[in-house]
């Protein structure tokens, strides 16, 4: 991991190349999110590195084994008490809430890997405001198809229990109700990753 201000006291070049090529990054992850409905793991591993730059030891063992330990979903669950002790004991809320909630939230099937880790990345390296715009205009994006869609509120609600249990229902998820969620959060990433971009040029 690097130190704040010695990533701060790197040559104005490197500086802008690092964040040029994590740009590059997010929308490679939302061009494959886009196309495919999955990104790569090349992109989620090199995403993931990028987060976690400014981060202790311990998280990137939590990250490495959330991207590349080949657990089953249920027994992933075991990173959720593990990323909340690690988040007590450093006194860091914010990679503890979105590592657990992630990892949960994938194990029980509620959303796709890839979702959980581009918003892990986006919440980990932009802190609170990454994570609170990514939420915010996922959620108008989500609204907005729903609407573009014309899909019933009442029926959506319907299926929660159904989600929440992990039990499919015949007919009522089909292809055209999936939502491109890692797409919306790597965009977010761009907007964010540029604003700093932009930032470092004019310091320089």
């Amino acid at each position: 991991m690097l130190d704040i201000y010695v990533y701060l006291n790197l040559p104005l070049l490197l500086r802008a190349a690092i964040q040029a090529a994590t740009i590059g990054l997010w929308i490679l992850a939302a061009i494959q999110d886009l196309r495919r409905r999955e990104v790569s793991m090349i992109v989620l591993v090199a995403l993931s590195v990028v987060a976690l730059l400014f981060y202790t030891w311990p998280w990137w063992v939590l990250g490495g084994l959330a991207l590349l330990w080949p657990w089953q979903r249920r027994r992933a669950l075991v990173i959720a008490p593990l990323a909340i002790g690690l988040g007590l004991i450093e006194c860091a809320p914010l990679p503890a809430l979105v590592l657990a909630t992630s990892i949960t939230a994938w194990a029980l099937g509620w959303w796709g890997g890839a979702d959980g880790i581009v918003l892990l990345a986006v919440s980990l390296r932009y802190l609170w405001p990454g994570l609170v715009l990514a939420c915010a205009v996922v959620g108008i994006v989500a609204i907005a198809t729903m609407i573009a869609r014309k899909q019933s509120l009442t029926r959506i609600i319907a299926t929660i229990p159904d989600v929440l249990a992990h039990r499919p229902r015949d007919g009522a998820s089909p292809a055209d109700t999936e939502f491109p969620a890692a797409a919306v959060f790597a965009l977010v990433g761009v907007a964010l990753e540029g604003v700093i971009l932009w930032q470092t040029i004019r310091s320089g």
